[in-house]
């Protein structure tokens, strides 16, 4: 993964694959968009095997889900941790799909 794909916005800043790989991994819909808004592509491959950012997504949430399993604390922390999770999960996925 390289920076084949450099896109500067207003405040001068890199936008490479791996900052959108990095904001889809943190399931930060913000900088998912602010990416995605500044020219960054959905469907580009973002390694050698063709993997898009859909696909980095869905391992994230994937992980994501996993990790939820295993939690530990009080039952009411682990739902609200979830339910969390999935909230910001929800946000990034319906901003990829706005833009793919």
């Amino acid at each position: 993964m390289g920076n084949c794909h450099l896109v500067y916005t207003d405040d001068f800043s890199e936008l490479t694959t791996e900052r959108l790989q990095e904001a889809v991994e943190h399931m930060n819909a913000e900088e998912v968009s602010r990416c995605l808004e500044g020219g960054m592509p959905v469907n580009h491959p973002i390694d050698k095997s063709g993997h898009t950012i859909l696909d980095k997504f869905a391992v994230e949430h994937a992980q994501m889900l996993n990790s939820a399993l295993h939690f530990k604390g009080q039952p009411n922390d682990a739902t609200r941790h979830l339910l969390e999770m999935q909230e910001a999960a929800a946000q990034t996925l319906r901003v990829l799909r706005e833009h793919g």
